[in-house]
């Protein structure tokens, strides 16, 4: 990593070098060497002195905006660096869930593959119903009771089915049953259970929701609303129940709009706990990876 930029950073922050060599255990002259030296690298005075007082220039508040960003790609080739120095190469067949399967793996796994090209990861998906797994099968499963979902303490992730739509909406992002002309359902067949019960724990006139299509997987389904949404229609309205991990990048960039289904009359959200379930100790670093990488992008 630049050194140079985690002492401006530091230094941008508390507007004392003094302060600032205290944080990072060197000498008050080595800032100063390490300021003088970016500034001279960069072409511009990064701080100006009025009187004992330290301000940063335009340029250095320029500077302090991007480094964040830089400081954070540092941090991150650091740990690439670190697992790709340790992790062997792996062969795993990975048990999945279909909403991870059709979701948020997919960007998972081709990571991991490019951070260890030799891994040979093998996918297939089953219901969490399902009591034959294999022990040599890195398995990730979700804990449910009869259709409520309950937290343990080896969870690595939480869902909630949301409703997500392409189009505009109410000002105060509520609709009613009847506003839902296109309606969307996963096909896998626990989460369609879960809609029902979603509905049937309302007031809604189920029978009012007009289902038209019914997509194989998210993707398709993210396909679809956003097909739709380039098309500026503003009716009807595309809906789709999906899981948040499966649409979070795509709410997170503004390019989908959560409907605010489960506030509509006090409806619970429905939730799911993955945890990961494997006695093979050769997969460890796989495991890691996939708690790491969770904790970064969602």
């Amino acid at each position: 990593m630049d050194f140079r930029l985690k002492v401006f950073t530091v230094t941008a922050q508390y507007l004392n070098y003094t302060k600032t060599a205290s944080i990072l255990g060197i000498s008050q002259p080595a800032i100063t060497k390490h300021i003088q030296e970016l500034e001279k690298c960069l072409g511009v005075q990064l701080f100006e002195k009025k009187g004992k007082k330290l301000s940063l220039t335009i340029e250095g508040e320029h500077l302090l905006s991007k480094c964040h960003t830089i400081l954070k790609g540092y941090e991150d080739l650091e740990k690439e660096a670190a697992f790709l120095s340790k992790s062997p190469t792996t062969n795993i067949s990975l048990l999945l869930p279909p909403p991870l399967y059709y979701g948020i793996f997919t960007d998972i796994i081709a990571d991991y593959c490019r951070l260890s090209p030799l891994s040979n990861i093998n996918c297939s998906f089953y219901n969490n119903q399902d009591n034959n797994l294999s022990t040599s099968n890195l398995a990730i499963v979700y804990n449910y009771d009869s259709g409520l979902y309950k937290e343990t303490n080896k969870d690595i992730l939480s869902d909630t089915l949301i409703a997500v739509g392409s189009g505009d909406f109410n000002n105060d992002e509520y609709f009613d049953a009847e506003e839902l002309k296109f309606t969307l359902y996963s096909n896998d067949e626990q989460t369609n259970k879960d809609i029902i019960t979603l509905f049937s724990n309302s007031s809604f006139n189920f029978s009012k929701i007009s289902v038209i299509v019914n997509l194989q997987d998210s993707a398709t389904t993210i396909n679809f609303l956003l097909a739709n949404k380039q098309e500026k229609r503003r009716t009807p309205l595309a809906v789709a129940f999906l899981w948040r991990s499966q649409v979070e990048k795509y709410l997170k960039k503004g390019e989908l709009k959560e409907v605010k289904i489960t506030e509509l009359q006090g409806i619970p959200p429905i939730k799911r706990y993955y945890s990961i379930d494997t006695q093979n100790n050769s997969n460890i670093y796989f495991c890691q990876f996939i708690i790491s990488w969770l904790n970064h992008y969602l």
